[in-house]
């Protein structure tokens, strides 16, 4: 039996090269972005066109939605027409060729409120006087989402 088949959307970004380097010993990876990946067979198309990326996705089995506009500080309407359009157009691109699973990457910019909570300010500032592991309570999927922006809310 041959390799599974893996797609990375947003395959040309930081996040994206890294992966698809890391994964390409086990996996067939494909991706798909606006510009062409070096590292794998990369189909430029933009992901919030629906048609412009449905032929890409038949015959995989997995895909890896990492397509987003990466700014923190991007507007709402570009958030909403790039960051939350592709990753619609991602999740209907999939179930229209029948894909069994979608990986979705959040973002630490999801709890970026918590920064300015005690302790985790004081770690993000460097300030480690008075900290054990046992002080800092981890943040875990059970806690409420605090985005710190529109980025944050498309990655919640």
């Amino acid at each position: 039996m041959g390799k599974k088949k893996v797609l990375i959307t947003g395959v040309s970004g930081l996040v994206g090269n890294v992966l698809a380097k890391s994964l390409d010993q086990d996996y067939e990876i494909t991706g798909v972005d606006l510009k062409e990946c070096s590292q794998v067979p990369t189909v430029a198309a933009d992901c919030s066109i629906l048609q412009d990326i449905l032929p890409v996705f038949s015959g995989i089995d997995t895909v890896i939605d990492l397509a987003s506009n990466p700014s923190q500080y991007s507007a709402w309407d570009v958030i909403h027409n790039v960051n939350l359009k592709c990753t619609s157009n991602t999740l209907e691109a999939s179930k229209i060729a029948g894909v069994k699973r979608v990986i979705f990457a959040s973002s630490n910019h999801a709890t970026g409120m918590y920064e300015f909570d005690s302790p985790y300010r004081e770690i993000v500032k460097g300030s480690y006087r008075g900290l054990t592991a046992d002080s800092i309570p981890l943040i875990t999927t059970d806690m409420p989402v605090r985005p710190d922006g529109p980025y944050g809310i498309a990655k919640a």
